[in-house]
């Protein structure tokens, strides 16, 4: 991991992984980093102390990326999902009730957040014509972007956010959290 004050300076090297490593997430607090590596073992570390804490933590932490996939407030989404249409990339708006999912078949799908009654998708766009490669949120949340390896685009979206239903699903999560 590295500060960047003053260019890039490495202040830590965790090694000790069994296989090469999948995905890193950071928690929305900043304080946690999940590493899953390619055979399935999930280490979550926290940043400050530099303890890693088992795969079962007692309390929940809400991530940004990869993360979200085990995350509870998203269980509603895990049976529009299965071995012939997996999910690829999973990402979360910072600041919105908003996740992305793209899969296996090319199409990304906008989710309220959290979805635990399973919600269905309230946009898709099927606009790559294979497995999504990657996907973000620009840090200003006016675009997103997509990319595509094997049909070699990029897409660039601009996003028009409903701040009413927004609202209404903030609203909605702050009376009512049946997890």
């Amino acid at each position: 991991m590295f500060a960047t004050d003053g260019g890039f300076i490495k202040i830590k090297q965790i090694v000790g992984f069994s296989s090469s490593i999948k995905y890193l997430d950071f928690s929305t607090d900043n304080y946690f980093m999940q590493v899953e590596d390619s055979v399935g073992e999930v280490h979550i570390y926290e940043l400050e102390n530099d303890k890693v804490h088992p795969n079962t933590i007692t309390f929940e932490l809400e991530w940004l990326g990869e993360g979200l996939r085990s995350y509870s407030r998203l269980r509603g989404l895990k049976h529009q999902y299965n071995n012939n249409n997996k999910i690829v990339k999973i990402k979360k708006l910072l600041g919105k009730p908003i996740v992305v999912i793209a899969d296996e078949l090319g199409t990304l799908r906008l989710f309220n957040y959290p979805n635990v009654k399973g919600e269905l998708y309230y946009k898709s766009y099927s606009d790559h014509l294979f497995t999504v490669s990657d996907c973000l949120f620009s840090p200003d949340r006016l675009f997103f972007i997509s990319s595509c390896e094997n049909d070699r685009c990029v897409f660039k979206w601009k996003m028009k956010l409903n701040d009413d239903k927004i609202m209404k699903l903030v609203e909605k999560d702050m009376t009512k959290h049946d997890f």
